[in-house]
């Protein structure tokens, strides 16, 4: 037993560590107030001041912010890139290290006298410094356990040390836990930390505990340490004084005076008094919206300003009555008792309009206090030291950006709903105020909005002309409102959504809609952090807007009229619906029939009936959207591209964006029911009947719009009496000025909805029917920007296929798609000499093209008959030659799709289409499985003169042909040949009769074999097996028999790989009358060789086949095989090559 080791804290850090720490600190204080926090309860405590701590992602207002901020400046307690860490817990090793940076222990002093035998390396200095001046002490027998979670007791033991306390083990005697709990209760270390004694503290504990050390007093033994009998402490008594100085440094934190024998100019000492030499400094004082807190600064730089949470009484988020304070204040606080109340709004304390005092609060007082009410914070604090009563009313209100971030100007500017400012522009003085709202620019001196953009929303409370914390709002986007009460309350799913006290964002879009559209519109309603509507958006999407086209003017007999009309959705796609006419409203002056051409709202009902509401022709009124229809007169024409994106409006211009839609029409002419003037025999009207094309996005447009003079039957003349349709853009647009959507007719679309299609296939290769839709579906390949790909035509049970009917092989066309993809119409090229005013894009020689891609950015040509001795293909340096002579060629683009279409040699030219070919790489492997006798086609698309496609048609007999030959460069490995499968066989050397060593005689055993597959062994003499048919060792080749069964035959081999790429192609032709019928044959192919052999690689089989093994011999794996052809008997099997 005896006296604990007496800490001495060191006088403090030098001036050079000041200046590090100077440093250090002056990056991290900027405020960083995250623009994601969780929603809180104190959405209002929002911390003020300058704080490092808020930058972290992990640290939100349920944790210790003003401990965590001030323990971070003093650098005793940090984060790192994952963040604080929060409720990560505390190790007694970790503790170690905290206590020894808070008191500024020299740990490198201790690293070699520790005295613990347990403690990890790196903590030795931390724990052998804190052992050496008494702060910490281990388990017994040289243990420390320094791994172990360290708890409430633990630690607050370890604080009371390094203030002075347990000084001697007597202060223990009533136990180590009790004594500790007992003396810190009192001191109140324990306020704050949120734990019980024996649990395992965290980061978050640990710093408010290490923060309620540094205010509190530092202590001197004053007692009697007694006297040691026998191993016996006897006449010991504790007590511990409040230790004292007269510096001014000890009026930095808690600034106490004591009243020790009369004198009152020593102040109490507190533990951060001591270790920061005064530059640590707690002054007592309101934050921005007016509550009692706390102002801390180091070395003359603000921390923070932090809510004395521990003075909260009671909060409310809804009406606050004069009857509700005066229970939580009582009389005795604000009558004549010397109390002070102080009552604020947003901050302000003097000039706000709803300001009040005592007399408001009185039992009998019911009514609302300060503009109390939904969604509005109200604090009430109560300071019985000070004697001091305050309120606190903080609103919060939704912000919009109306801008992306300003990077230049390092700001960003919201709309705030609901605000008002009763100051000047330089000098603002925000107040809630029942108007749409203001603008208020935020600066990211004062929060980080570097990642703010246009649109982006967020609850935001203001106080002394400044937005103080911004926070997401949660959206609940999509749902649909099934009723509502004007200013109180929506219901959805369900669910009731009061109004927030400063709801004012687009909350009026409800008066604008009978109930029953309330079903088939949805809203995204957006709520404050208490859970209050503050806002709602009506989603205007594209299915709420249809064109009606015409609408049938015979209605049923039911009770309900009811309509067929025509309308053309947002999606392109154009319906025949039922329309209810009684429920339906249109404008004044509109007409049914089959040429209302007009834009409506609806809504649709269980039984699939809309009810329409024709869109205003004006902009009078409260208007959100409108619509113009624009006659395009006489020889003038209308441009709708990325520079022209304007079309006409009610007034002025309206503007198309990226979100604007384009539809463009045809029309064709019907016979009316009726005349459509007096004394006229053709009875005809212009109606729309389909959708040509659709269009995303004012940039991605290229329409031109003419007038539309003339009417053509549907015989195909011209209607002189036919109904013409007078206006050739429908414009539908908001109040914004943006276009949501426009029609046009029969305009010219040179965007994205025509394409150049090269026809290889013969034929569909795929057609359906939809009995439910009497609807037909067409499915055929083409080659469009070079590559193959499925061409899809739609029609109904009537209608004949355009890709059925009207396309050649071997042919060019124009394809027109309509807006789902689906081709509509073809237009066949035609191909022939440059002329620069008849044709100068559609050539059909090579010596055009340089004429050509001057005059047009985009050019086709097809040049066919090109024929052995003169055309040649040869890639060189970017061009492309096509003569022998290389006098002929043209400029290839180094991303150049090649494909490579090769005969079958019985008439079919397109018996194997390839489009792997990728860049000039791909066009070079192209040329090189080209037959090279190359008789064929050639097939080019030019861009701005460079070849970005180029077609390929080779219609040399297939013996000659090979598509698979796509050089990677790479040296494969070697091995052993096994042969496996059903057919398959590797016969020894007694099977084959015979001398091997003289003549051939075994050629004709082994056409005696039945089919399949053999490897024959190395000891016989390949020169007389095969009369030099086998290139290398004959192990390293597989003979492949086969059966003919005819006088002429014509046998295909083919080896693919795993994967199914053919590796090697063969072919054999027996003429007629050469070979008795039925007789066997077979085919010889070196497949591999032995690693150590020191030989290159050589075509097998005299080069008579094709394919990537004439180039090496195969990789280790597995493969198969197959013969088929005509008069043959079809066998395949299967191989392996292993190391």
């Amino acid at each position: 037993m005896g006296q604990i080791p007496t800490f001495y804290p060191n006088p403090g850090p030098s001036q050079a560590e000041k200046f590090c720490k100077e440093e250090i600190r002056m990056r991290n204080l900027k405020r960083a107030l995250s623009l994601t926090l969780a929603s809180v309860m104190l959405l209002g405590m929002m911390v003020v001041g300058t704080s490092a701590a808020a930058g972290y992602s992990d640290v939100d207002e349920n944790d210790n912010v003003e401990a965590i901020e001030v323990l971070q400046t003093i650098e005793v307690m940090v984060g790192d890139d994952r963040g604080f860490g929060p409720d990560r817990p505390v190790t007694r090793n970790e503790m170690a290290v905290v206590m020894g940076k808070l008191l500024n222990l020299d740990y490198n002093y201790y690293a070699s006298a520790c005295p613990f035998t347990d403690v990890a390396e790196w903590a030795k200095g931390w724990v052998g410094a804190c052992a050496a001046n008494g702060i910490v002490s281990g388990r017994g027998e040289g243990i420390y356990d320094g791994e172990a979670t360290v708890t409430a007791v633990e630690a607050a033991s370890m604080m009371m040390r390094a203030l002075g306390y347990f000084q001697y083990t007597e202060d223990y005697d009533d136990g180590f836990v009790l004594a500790t709990v007992r003396q810190g209760s009192d001191i109140g270390i324990f306020n704050g930390v949120g734990s019980d004694g024996n649990t395992p503290m965290t980061r978050n504990q640990v710093a408010q505990m290490a923060l309620n050390a540094l205010r509190s007093n530092m202590v001197i033994f004053t007692g009697t340490p007694g006297i040691d009998v026998n191993g016996v402490k006897i006449n010991y008594r504790a007590e511990y004084t409040p230790r004292t100085g007269t510096d001014a440094k000890y009026d930095s934190i808690e600034g106490l005076v004591t009243t020790i024998g009369g004198d009152n100019s020593q102040f109490y000492i507190q533990l951060g008094e001591q270790l920061y030499d005064g530059d640590l400094r707690l002054e007592g004082s309101k934050d921005v919206f007016g509550r009692p807190a706390r102002y801390w600064e180091y070395d003359g730089q603000e921390i923070g300003t932090y809510a004395k949470k521990e003075l909260l009484r009671k909060e409310y988020t809804a009406k606050v009555t004069g009857r509700d304070l005066y229970d939580q204040l009582g009389s005795t606080l604000i009558n004549g008792r010397g109390w002070t109340l102080d009552v604020a709004i947003d901050g302000d304390d003097t000039d706000n309009t709803l300001l009040f005092d005592e007399t408001a609060i009185t039992r009998t007082n019911k009514d609302g206090v300060g503009g109390t009410g939904k969604g509005v914070l109200t604090q009430v604090y109560v300071d019985n030291t000070a004697k001091r009563a305050y309120v606190v009313i903080v609103n919060s209100y939704l912000a919009i950006a109306s801008e992306d971030y300003d990077s230049k100007n390092g700001e960003v500017d919201l709309d705030v709903y609901h605000l008002g400012n009763t100051g000047t522009t330089k000098n603002p003085e925000y107040i809630k105020a029942d108007v749409n709202g203001i603008s208020v620019t935020v600066e990211d001196e004062d929060i980080d909005v570097s990642d703010v953009v246009d649109g982006d929303m967020f609850l935001v409370t203001v106080a002394d002309g400044k937005i103080q914390s911004m926070a997401a709002p949660e959206v609940l986007a999509d749902s649909e409102i099934s009723s509502f009460k004007r200013d109180s309350d929506v219901v959805s799913e369900g669910k009731t959504y009061e109004y927030a006290d400063t709801a004012k964002y687009d909350v009026e879009v409800l008066e604008e809609y009978a109930q029953t559209n309330l079903k088939d519109t949805t809203y995204n309603i957006i709520l404050d952090q208490y859970g209050y509507l503050i806002g709602l958006e009506q989603n205007e999407e594209a299915d709420q807007y249809v064109f009606l086209t015409g609408m049938n003017g015979n209605t049923s007999d039911l009770a309900t009229k009811n309509a067929d009309a025509n309308v053309i959705f947002l999606d392109g796609s154009m319906k025949t619906v039922t329309v209810n006419v009684d429920k339906s409203k249109f404008l004044a002056g509109t007409e049914s029939g089959p040429q209302m051409n007009t834009w409506c709202t609806y809504s649709v009902d269980s039984k699939d009936v809309y009810t329409l509401k024709e869109v205003a022709t004006d902009e009078s009124g409260s208007w959100k959207v409108a619509q113009k229809a624009q006659n395009v007169e006489n020889t003038d024409e209308v441009k709708i591209d990325k520079k022209n994106v304007s079309l006409k409006a009610v007034s002025g211009n309206a503007y198309g964006n990226d979100d604007t839609i384009y539809l463009n029409v045809e029309t064709k002419a019907i016979k009316a029911a009726t005349p459509v003037t007096a004394n006229t025999t053709n009875y005809w009207h212009m109606i729309i009947n389909d959708v040509d094309s659709r269009v995303v996005g004012a940039r991605n447009a290229s329409l031109t719009v003419t007038n539309q003079t003339a009417a053509s039957g549907d015989d195909g003349s011209v209607k002189d009496k036919a109904r013409t349709i007078t206006e050739e853009i429908y414009t539908l647009y908001k109040e914004n000025g943006y276009i949501i959507a426009a029609v046009t007719v029969e305009a010219e679309d040179d965007g994205l909805n025509k394409v150049f299609a090269y026809i290889h296939s013969d034929d569909v290769k795929r057609e359906s029917y939809d009995k439910a839709n009497d609807e037909w579906t067409w499915v055929r390949e083409a080659i469009v920007d070079g590559k193959i790909t499925d061409l899809k035509e739609v029609g109904g049970g009537t209608d004949l296929s355009v890709l059925e009917e009207d396309l050649d092989q071997g042919s060019w066309y124009e394809l027109k798609l309509d807006a789902d993809g689906n081709v509509t119409s073809a237009t066949k090229q035609t191909f022939a000499a440059f002329n620069d005013s008849t044709n100068p894009d559609r050539i059909d020689n090579v010596d055009d093209v340089d004429d050509a891609v001057n005059a047009k950015d985009t050019v086709i040509m097809q040049v066919s008959g090109m024929v052995e001795g003169t055309n040649k293909l040869t890639y060189k340096n970017g061009t492309l030659y096509t003569k022998k002579d290389n006098t002929e060629g043209f400029s290839v683009s180094p991303d150049v799709k090649t494909v490579l279409c090769l005969s079958d040699g019985e008439g079919n030219l397109y018996d194997d289409c390839d489009d792997r070919y990728t860049g000039r790489k791909g066009l070079e492997d192209a040329i090189k499985n080209l037959d090279s006798n190359f008789t064929g086609e050639l097939n080019v698309v030019f861009d701005k003169g460079d070849a970005v496609v180029i077609i390929l048609v080779d219609g040399t007999d297939a013996a000659d042909n090979d598509d698979d030959d796509i050089d990677d460069g790479t040296v494969q490995p070697q091995g052993e040949v096994s042969i496996g499968g059903d057919f398959v066989k590797t016969p020894t050397a007694d099977q084959l009769t015979g001398d091997s060593n003289t003549g051939n005689s075994n050629q004709t055993v082994i056409k005696g074999w039945n089919d399949g597959a053999y490897v024959l062994p190395n000891e016989i003499n390949k020169n007389t097996v095969l009369d030099g048919d086998v290139n290398g060792d004959l192990n390293e080749n597989i003979i492949f028999k086969w059966q003919s069964t005819a006088d002429s035959s014509k046998a295909n081999l083919v080896i693919k790989d795993k994967d199914g790429n053919v590796v090697y192609r063969e072919q054999f032709v027996k003429a007629s009358g050469d070979g008795a019928t039925g007789a066997g044959h077979f085919f010889v192919v070196r497949v591999t060789y032995r690693e150590d052999s020191g030989e290159e690689w050589y075509a097998t089989t005299n080069s008579t086949g094709f394919g990537p093994l004439t180039k090496g011999p195969l990789a280790v794996g597995d493969y198969t095989w197959e013969i088929t052809g005509t008069n043959v008997l079809p066998v395949d099997g299967a191989f392996t090559i292993s190391k």
